[in-house]
């Protein structure tokens, strides 16, 4: 699997890359609305008993850390962990995370190649989006819409 997840706002950015036994998740300055998107997603990791391992400053898998740390890293203004679990697990969360930024009314994309553009997605397409990354890389990108004349 190999989906990348990007969260992109106004007053910050947060990725979830997606790879078949961990995700990175890899975040700068967070607004509220990246914060939410990474309190869900460490929600289900943790009740899909995954394990937090810190990341060094090269990009590699450090030391294991605990549940209970990761308030404390999330404060810092930029950060990296990875979640190690299943791949199946991993599979259903990205699907779960991309239908949530949807119904929270951001605009969900992904990259279509051979068109060379950006197509929205709708509710009903990101598990099968999931699935696609099984065998190829998809890249996914959540904003909020623009709005106003």
């Amino acid at each position: 699997m190999e989906l990348t997840l990007s969260l992109v706002g106004v007053g910050g950015d947060a990725r979830l890359s997606f790879t078949k036994d961990h995700i990175r998740l890899t975040w700068g300055e967070t607004s509220q609305r990246e914060r939410r998107a990474i309190k869900s997603l460490v929600e289900k990791a943790r009740k899909a008993k995954f394990g937090v391992v810190t990341v060094d400053a090269d990009g590699k898998a450090d030391k294991p850390t605990r549940w209970r740390d990761l308030p404390g890293l999330f404060g810092a203004e930029k950060g990296e962990i990875l979640l190690q679990g299943s791949g199946k697990a991993i599979g259903a969360i990205a699907a779960e995370l991309m239908a949530e930024e949807i119904l929270d009314h951001n605009l969900v994309m992904t990259f279509d190649a051979e068109a060379r553009t950006w197509k929205v997605i709708s509710k009903g397409e990101t598990t099968a989006l999931a699935v696609k990354a099984e065998t190829e890389k998809v890249e996914v990108k959540s904003t909020r819409p623009i709005v106003g004349g």
